[in-house]
């Protein structure tokens, strides 16, 4: 007997919080879904980020993409953004860079400084619209002046390479500044990087390892790595493994830079149930032959 109910409390202590924890969710879920029915347009929006994610409920793009557009037809600008993310990553809507550039365009218009970002970084990438420099900068330059730290990070990186004109890399270690003070790490590592190479600064190894693994220890692989390759180029001998060459320079690339956007798609997204009717908002939107 007592062996038994000892093996019941081991089931019950293995058990429960995960049991519980889950009933909990699924809870909410039905909770939200109620508001989100009775027109509480914040729940809708907390109810699709649980199926966008597969929190407490199963993962479903479809049904995230419905609720995000209820709320975005309501005036919420943060659905609004979702619904483009969507869009963007063919993540429950078939993707679709250009109706995203449009919902970006249209929050941008509206001072949600995020979708600036994101336009931005459109433009410079060629992601669904023509490549524009010069469009790029503005709406950089705008978000970063409305505290949007990655486009500070962002409009640096254009400085330091010469994309928005003449380079700059005085202006550019002002951005990344501005940046790192904001916690964007990215821009912590471009400041190393200005260090390492002495763009605009004298060049100090020391101080660049130094930020690159302060950024490190933050969280940022890129200091990580970045801080590796350094050390490896100064001290060969000791770092005989790495295939890392003086003759690279560790910059922060376009590619790179878009892991720390607000919203990376997947390389190859896995196929999704058809899209629902989305968004009444930006049904006449679309500009001719953008659609």
């Amino acid at each position: 007997m007592g062996r038994l109910l000892f093996f019941l409390w081991l089931l019950t202590m293995a058990s429960s919080p995960q049991v519980a924890a889950k009933e909990s969710e699924a809870a909410k879920a039905g909770r939200l879904a109620e508001l989100c029915d009775g027109a509480k347009m914040p729940a809708c929006v907390t109810l699709a980020d649980m199926y966008a994610a597969g929190n407490g409920v199963p993962v479903n793009g479809a049904r995230a993409a419905q609720f995000y557009a209820m709320a975005c037809d309501a005036g919420i600008l943060l659905a609004c953004y979702r619904v483009g993310e969507l869009y963007y990553a063919g993540k429950g809507l078939p993707q679709d860079y250009r109706r995203a550039a449009i919902i970006y365009a249209d929050l941008c218009d509206r001072k949600d400084y995020y979708s600036c970002d994101t336009l931005g970084w459109m433009y410079l990438n060629a992601t669904g619209l023509p490549q524009n420099d010069v469009r790029a900068a503005q709406l950089l330059d705008l978000a970063c002046r409305n505290n949007v730290a990655a486009s500070c990070t962002k409009q640096g990186y254009m400085l330091a390479e010469g994309r928005s004109g003449s380079i700059d890399y005085a202006r550019a270690m002002t951005l990344y500044n501005k940046a790192c003070r904001a916690n964007d790490q990215v821009g912590c590592v471009n400041i190393g990087v200005l260090y390492e190479h002495g763009h605009g600064v004298a060049m100090n190894n020391a101080r660049a390892i130094e930020i690159y693994d302060k950024a490190c220890r933050a969280g940022e692989d890129l200091g990580c790595r970045y801080s590796r390759n350094l050390r490896n180029r100064l001290n060969p001998v000791a770092n005989s493994s790495s295939n890392y060459s003086p003759y690279d320079r560790p910059r922060i690339t376009p590619e790179e830079l878009d892991q720390y956007h607000t919203y990376r798609p997947p390389p190859s997204p896995p196929p999704t149930p058809p899209a629902p009717v989305v968004s009444q908002f930006y049904a006449v939107q679309c500009a001719p032959g953008w659609c």
